[in-house]
């Protein structure tokens, strides 16, 4: 680790004699890309990213993040609920997630939740691919993505801006949303609310969700800025679980759900600031804090015997800080960014089915990156980064990368990096099962791609090799109690293509593909005696679970005279495969496979202006009334979390322009 430190130093200080960037670098896809932790046009970015702005950006966040590169989205169909994501085939833990540059994941699970999130509030989503623990530390194993808030900065002095929209559709579902901002001369102000209730496809399946924020923006000063944000979101939801085999349905389900009374509910408060000041033209200094509250409580009915059975309620809360200060200075051409992190969250479970307990966990953290030019052509960066936790003491990760921009129009890039994923707070202190000094999950990706940028034709090819070892898994102990292991490992082995092409004006065809092969070796469980001490373990490779080997997504969107827009999408996803241990034959045991089949999905909709405010929309989704899941059951018998049929709704909606 030693040699990696000096060798990046060494890069720093031979970097710092090159020539200067020729002005032809920087006429290559002029947009920022904000989560490189200081703005970067993206033509100097050596790793696979993607910006989308607020014009293509849906209600449904998750479903909309599953049509970006390399992205696959996964719901267990429920309008508003959970959902999950992976980026490069890396798990959704394993996946960053940042409001603003603020992690949102939940810290005693460490799985990101967008369902508590409003789409009104947001501009735009930023994906950086690719193991990325150099800046950002733990969960930047597949990647980063950045939801970039709506901000009065982003907007004109003296002009009123925002919108709002009412809608309704199948299953009932009712909803809304809105915000509405003003940037005056040196301040600005803005709000925002959504709302949305659904019975959904199934029994016990209903959803409600709601969400109210505020943000502030003061600017006495050209080189000096100051924002700040607060949002509270509550939703409540029904727990159908799996769809259940026929023949097995459970006491309290029925044919199209497990259960039928178990519930969860779901408050977040939250509240940000930035403090952007730049006391000299080169030099910029940053100091965003940041402040998270969640509450979780599960309500399960279980029975306990041929008529009786009781209700537990377990309650779950978690308040997280985090602090980061960023300075970054630029000359010539030449960049250097420094920051230091710190998060503390702290966790309390009040349990009627479990024991209760509490614990906390810290993290403080250095990073540095430079970024240069070398000969005019090449642009050259290097980053490190070191964690310092008392769980695991510390975590050292760099990166390094190359882009090269031959023309104006064209770029190829490549990077290295190492990241890893710490123990989530349940992992540690779980009671009678946590193990407080885990290892974190570590990997690294190497990836090289080329970028073709026209007014017509834009074209991202990228190829990718990612690795990840002591992977965190639940496994018996010798004592039969189950307990978190550092013993599996994976493999992925992938390429993604995206084409974007406008032939002529009012008409895009967008469409994107990634092939992965990936495969895992994981501790199985293979004999299982009466005493458990005696039971026997293999290590097993198998194709990797849950992962499709193909992935693809399409759209055709025309804008024709009159303010009439069509669109026409769809995205396909080969089949997946799901492991699960069979105790028929014990003590010998055997692993089950389960398939998932291959699905395609096809949505369309219309959009019509009515007047300058206001547009008309209806919208189909699942045209093709597809039966699919993209969720695994509970077990090789039952069916899965069914995604929902064909279903239409329609939204009338007023911008303020």
């Amino acid at each position: 680790m030693k040699r990696i430190l000096a060798g990046f130093l060494l890069l720093q200080a031979g970097l710092a004699r090159a020539d200067t960037w020729a002005d032809s670098i920087y006429q290559l896809r002029e947009v920022l890309v904000v989560a490189e932790r200081a703005p970067t046009r993206a033509a100097l970015v050596a790793m696979s990213s993607e910006r989308a702005d607020r014009s293509v950006l849906t209600a449904d966040l998750n479903a909309w993040l599953g049509t970006l590169t390399g992205i696959q989205a996964r719901s267990y169909g429920q309008p508003g609920g959970q959902s999950s994501m992976s980026i490069w085939g890396a798990s959704s833990q394993q996946g960053l997630v940042l409001l603003d540059g603020h992690p949102i994941a939940n810290p005693i699970s460490g799985t990101p939740d967008l369902g508590l999130l409003a789409a009104p509030e947001l501009s735009g989503v930023e994906v950086v691919r690719g193991a990325n623990s150099s800046l950002y530390g733990s969960s930047a194993l597949g990647g980063v993505v950045n939801l970039v808030p709506e901000s009065p900065t982003n907007h004109l002095p003296g002009k009123w801006y925002g919108n709002a929209g009412i809608d309704a559709g199948t299953f009932r579902s009712v909803g809304g949303q809105g915000l509405l901002g003003r940037r005056y001369a040196d301040w600005g102000v803005q709000a925002h609310a959504s709302f949305l209730r659904a019975d959904g496809p199934r029994s016990n399946d209903p959803s409600s969700v709601w969400n109210a924020g505020l943000g502030f923006g003061l600017y006495p000063q050209r080189d000096l800025r100051l924002t700040l944000s607060a949002a509270l979101a509550d939703r409540g939801l029904g727990l159908p679980g799996p769809v259940p085999a026929p023949g097995a349905i459970p006491r309290f389900g029925d044919s199209t759900a497990s259960s039928l009374y178990d519930h969860e509910s779901d408050r977040q408060a939250r509240a940000d600031a930035s403090l952007q000041w730049s006391p000299a033209e080169m030099l910029s200094i940053e100091f965003k804090p940041d402040w998270r509250h969640l509450q979780t409580r599960f309500v399960s009915l279980y029975p306990w015997a041929e008529s009786e059975s009781s209700t537990t309620r377990d309650d779950y809360t978690s308040t997280s800080f985090g602090q980061a200060l960023i300075a970054s200075y630029t000359f010539k051409g030449y960049r250097l960014v420094a920051g230091y992190d710190n998060a503390f969250d702290f966790a309390q479970v009040v349990s009627q089915s479990d024991t209760d307990w509490q614990a906390a966990s810290g993290n403080h953290a250095l990073w540095t990156e430079l970024k240069a030019p070398v000969a005019g052509i090449v642009y050259l960066g290097g980053s490190v980064r070191a964690d310092f936790n008392p769980g695991f003491r510390q975590s050292i990760n760099p990166g390094f990368g190359i882009a090269l921009p031959v023309r104006n129009w064209l770029k190829f890039r490549a990077h290295w990096g190492t990241a890893f994923r710490a123990p989530s707070i349940s992992d540690r202190y779980w009671p009678k099962s946590g193990v407080p000094d885990l290892k974190p999950e570590h990997g690294s990706t190497l990836q090289a791609g080329l970028d073709i940028y026209s007014d017509r034709v834009n074209v991202e090819a990228s190829a990718f090799l990612r690795r990840t070892s002591d992977l965190i898994s639940w496994l018996p102990d010798t004592g039969g109690l189950w307990r978190p292991t550092n013993v599996d490992s994976s493999r992925h082995l992938g390429a993604e293509v995206s084409l974007d092409i406008r032939p002529v004006q009012g008409l895009t065809l967008r469409s994107s593909a990634t092939f992965l092969a990936a495969s895992q070796t994981r501790k199985e469980l293979v004999y299982s005696p009466a005493w458990p001490e005696a039971g026997r373990y293999e290590f097993r490779t198998r194709r990797a679970a849950f992962l499709p080997v193909l992935g693809a997504n399409a759209e055709v969107a025309c804008r024709f005279a009159f303010g009439t827009r069509l669109s026409l999408s769809g995205w396909y996803s080969s089949e997946r495969l799901g492991y699960y241990p069979n105790w028929d034959s014990a003590p010998v045991i055997r692993m089950d496979t389960k398939r998932l089949p291959a699905f395609a999905v096809l949505d369309a909709g219309v959009t019509q202006t009515l007047f300058r405010h206001w547009d008309l929309s209806l919208r189909v989704t699942n045209a093709l009334d597809a039966r699919y899941s993209e969720q695994f059951g509970n077990s090789v018998q039952d069916r899965d979390y069914p995604m929902p049929g064909r279903s239409v709704a329609i939204q009338l909606r007023y911008d303020v322009r």
